[in-house]
Parts: C-alpha cells; structure tokens; sequence
C-alpha cells in the first residue's frame, strides 16, 4: 500500500512537473507567435508606406514643372535648321524663314501662365484685325520662356501666329533687352523688315487699341515701322544662333 500510494505521489508529481514544463513550452510558442505576428505587421506598414511615398513622388513629379521627364525638357529636334513651328491650321507645322521676308514682325515674349494667356487672347483680336491675309506685311513670332514642351505646345495651339521651335531661348531674350522674369512678361517687341528694332515694348498699345475697341488701329504702328530696306534669311538676325547651333 505504502509502495503503491508512494509510486502514485511520484507519478503526480512526474504529472504536475510535466503540466509545468508544457505550460512554460506553451507560453514560449506564444510570445514566438506574438513576435512573428509583429513582424508581419511591421512588413505590411512598411510595404504600404513605400508604396504611399513613391504614389506621392509620381504625383509631385506630375504636377511640379521643375521635375518634368528630360525629354520634356530638350529641344525640338524635330524642328528643321531655321524654321518656325505653328498649329493655326490645325496641326503641327514647320514654317520657312522666307515667311518673315519683308514683313514687320513681332517678338512675344513670354511664357505658358495667366498674364500671358490673357494677353494672347486679347492680341489675337489685334492680330486678326490687321492681318487679314498671310501675304500681309506683318507677323508674329513667339518666343518662348517656358520650361516644358507640354506647356509651350499647349500654349502655341492657342496662338495664330509662328513660334520659335520650343528651346532654351535666354540668348534671344537678352539680345532684346527682355529679363528673364514673369513679373516683365509679355513683351511685345515690334521689329521693321530691316531687323531694326522700331518699339521695345507694345503690349501697352495692344491694350489702349482694344480699350477703345479699335482693334484695326494697331495697324498704324506697323505702318510707321515699315522700310522698303529688306533684309532676307532673318532667322539668324532676329533669333541668334541657327537653331540647329543651340540645341543641346
């Protein structure tokens, strides 16, 4: 009896040594679950978040001009050596210097932003006012500040007018005494067919004309700049370099 009620002491006691050690496994297993749970956790956030961080930079990347992709930001190559670029009838065209022959031309200096828009819009009635033919002595060329093609091609579409094929343009704006600052766009320089300068600035007339809803009587100022002296191949002398020279 003492044997048998001895052997059953040590059997619970082997019972209650066994329940203790599995208890201490089992705790042990669950912190290791605890631990691998976190760090699930950990890696779920931290994919979630990189994923968030380069969401926004795409997006920054989209709507900040200064961080636009390289190719938006060279040079048109497509532009033939001293040609201008036009969407007046409808589509991407490039225009032979020979079109500036013997004309008066204006300089619009700017860029792609909402001064210049407004003004593009009120010089288009001007325009259309006194250049009634493609033949007539007067053109405008823009000449572009903007710093990405999707912007200058946007802008272009909006004008009946030529443009300078979208590149650096801070040479051409110095020649003309025009910084390179918003706060002095647009700049409307009036040169005569000798490529001698006749007005520096006459966006302020562009605006007395509409102001007193005489928009024909711009057509004087292009008059009084006329020369019979008529200098050809005027891409050089009006912009500079040959365009082919300055690309990058």
């Amino acid at each position: 009896m003492m044997e048998n009620r001895h052997r059953l002491l040590t059997g619970s006691d082997n019972f209650n040594n066994y329940r203790s050690l599995n208890s201490a496994d089992t705790r042990r297993w669950n912190t290791l679950d605890c631990a691998l749970t976190l760090t699930v956790i950990v890696v779920i956030v931290m994919t979630m978040t990189v994923t968030m961080i380069m969401t926004m930079t795409v997006a920054a990347t989209t709507a900040n001009p200064s961080a636009t992709p390289l190719s938006d930001a060279l040079s048109d190559s497509e532009a033939p050596q001293n040609t201008l670029v036009t969407y007046r009838n409808g589509g991407k065209e490039y225009v032979s210097e020979d079109v500036l022959s013997g004309k008066v031309v204006g300089l619009l200096f700017g860029a792609n932003g909402p001064v210049c828009c407004g003004f593009v819009r009120a010089f288009t009635k001007v325009y259309k006012a006194v250049k009634k033919e493609d033949s007539d002595p007067f053109e405008v060329v823009y000449v572009s500040a903007d710093h990405s093609r999707r912007e200058f091609n946007r802008f272009v579409k909006s004008m009946p007018w030529l443009a300078v094929p979208f590149r650096d343009n801070s040479i051409i704006f110095e020649r003309y005494g025009v910084p390179l600052d918003v706060r002095s766009w647009p700049r409307l320089v009036i040169v005569g067919p000798d490529d001698e300068v006749k007005y520096n600035d006459a966006s302020q007339i562009v605006r007395n004309c509409l102001d007193e809803k005489k928009p024909w009587a711009f057509g004087s100022i292009l008059a009084s700049s006329f020369s019979e002296v008529i200098t050809k191949r005027r891409f050089a002398t009006l912009f500079g370099l040959p365009y082919w020279m300055s690309r990058p």
